[in-house]
């Protein structure tokens, strides 16, 4: 295992993991994709959409609000990073805000990670 991925092991064994609703929509379509280019099989995919499913079972999901549209808008204007990714952040952001704490925000995107060091995110 890769030591990144043991660190997130590690962070997931002592928090309830967060993620933007965004997150079902972008990893649905990633497996869809790979299965549409005959990566994977069938019956991967379907493993693979159903161990997603139970995933998200397990996780605060944050939803898109107007309020989460608003600093997603906002970040756009500070930051040069795709739609998707300025969601990610604003709910990472939001979140902390409504938590009163700073959340660790996980990323190997290495421009979305400078974008959520710059919005004051724990990397």
């Amino acid at each position: 295992m890769e030591e990144e991925s043991q660190a997130v092991m590690s962070l997931l064994e002592v928090s309830i993991p967060v993620t933007s609703r965004l997150s079902q929509v972008e990893i649905t379509s990633a497996i869809q994709r790979r299965h549409a280019e005959n990566e994977i099989s069938s019956a991967d995919r379907d493993r693979a959409l159903y161990s997603l499913r139970e995933d998200l079972k397990t996780m605060q999901i944050i939803e898109l609000t107007g309020v989460i549209a608003e600093t997603a808008t906002g970040i756009l204007a500070r930051q040069r990073i795709r739609a998707g990714d300025a969601i990610h952040l604003a709910s990472a952001v939001e979140t902390g805000r409504m938590l009163g704490a700073g959340l660790p925000f996980i990323t190997y995107d290495t421009r979305l990670s400078e974008a959520a060091r710059r919005e004051g995110l724990i990397l």
